[in-house]
């Protein structure tokens, strides 16, 4: 059985300020999500036609 002394794990974390929580923070190598979506369909194009 659970002890009453433990806490649950969101009310031992504390965030702070929670209005950026969900920002996103910074894009890898600084590349646009524009660039990136091309890059993703690139490989796995390339991925799938490898396969023929």
């Amino acid at each position: 059985m659970a002890e009453p002394s433990v806490s649950h794990a969101h009310e031992a974390h504390e965030h702070g300020n929670d209005d950026n929580l969900w920002d996103g923070g910074q894009p890898p190598m600084k590349a646009s999500y524009g660039k990136l979506m091309m890059w993703y369909f690139l490989v796995s194009d390339a991925f799938t036609f490898a396969g023929f």
